[in-house]
């Protein structure tokens, strides 16, 4: 398998964990079951969400990072060239 292609399915699939645990952070702040039955909403809000926003946190971070790498590398281009 390439390089390019290992990366985009992991780029896909954090995307797809990203899309759900965004629903989950919602859930947290909805209680979409509580009307049907306490303990299933109770679990549905307060116990699965819950492990969300770590996940969620981490995903952003791994984009940032390479958002900031992108963007020092090219400052120093910048720098190198026309200063």
């Amino acid at each position: 398998m390439k390089l390019i292609e290992l990366s985009q399915a992991s780029n896909n699939t954090i995307n797809i964990l990203r899309v759900i645990c965004a629903y989950l952070v919602v859930a947290i702040h909805t209680h979409p079951f509580e009307d049907i039955n306490i303990k299933i909403g109770f679990i549905a809000t307060q116990v699965i969400p819950r492990i969300a926003v770590p996940f969620f946190l981490q995903f952003q971070d791994i984009f940032i990072i390479d958002i900031l790498k992108n963007t020092v590398m090219h400052l120093e281009i910048i720098q190198r060239d026309y200063l």
